[in-house]
C-alpha cells in the first residue's frame, strides 16, 4: 500500500537511532528507503541477532547504507527475548550521542 510507504519514508526521516531484530539485511527495497530516506545524516543503530558475527553485519551495512552508524558494542548476539532481559536496549535508546 503506497501510504504505508509514505508513512514509512517519513518515519525514517524523523528517526534518531534504529534497532534491527533477527534481520541480515536481506530485504534490499528496505535498505535503499534508508540510504535514500537518512540523506547526509548518520545514525547509530543496534542489531539483535543470534547467528551472525559483528564483523559480518558491520561490513555489510557499511557497504549497503553508509549512513549507519553501528559500533560493535550496539551488536547483541544474543537474540531479542535475552535482549530484552538486558539494560543494554534502554541504554541504547536513552544514550545521546
Amino acid at each position: 500500500n503506497e501510504s504505508h510507504v509514505k508513512t514509512l519514508k517519513e518515519s525514517i526521516k524523523k528517526a534518531d537511532r534504529i534497532i534491527v531484530i533477527g534481520w541480515r539485511g536481506a530485504d534490499q527495497y528496505l535498505l535503499k528507503l534508508l540510504k535514500d530516506e537518512l540523506g547526509d545524516r548518520k545514525i547509530p543503530v543496534a542489531i539483535i541477532t543470534k547467528d551472525t558475527t559483528p564483523d559480518t553485519i558491520i561490513d555489510y551495512y557499511v557497504e549497503t547504507v553508509p549512513q549507519l552508524n553501528i559500533h560493535p558494542k550496539d551488536i547483541y548476539p544474543i537474540g531479542f527475548s535475552e535482549f530484552m532481559k538486558t539494560e543494554n536496549y534502554e541504554k541504547f535508546f536513552t544514550k545521546h550521542d
